[in-house]
């Protein structure tokens, strides 16, 4: 399967932005069905895509496995 070329972070501070999300609400957490639905009902929709995004980076560098990143 081919993966999907994604848009990367042109800017410095776009990186810095992201960077400072994933420290506020994800630092330290387990990946759990609780965190799943904290980031969808969260407010900030940024912190959505970021988390799928790095759902999709664990999977890829084979940190979980298919049955957690498939369903």
């Amino acid at each position: 399967m081919e993966r999907k070329k994604c848009r990367k972070a042109r800017n410095l501070e776009a990186i810095r932005h992201y960077r400072s999300i994933f420290k506020k609400y994800l630092e330290d957490k387990e990946l759990s069905e609780g965190l799943i639905d904290y980031v969808i009902n969260h407010e900030n929709k940024r912190l959505r895509n970021m988390f799928r995004r790095y759902v999709q980076y664990l999977y890829y560098r084979r940190r979980i496995g298919p049955k957690t990143f498939g369903g």
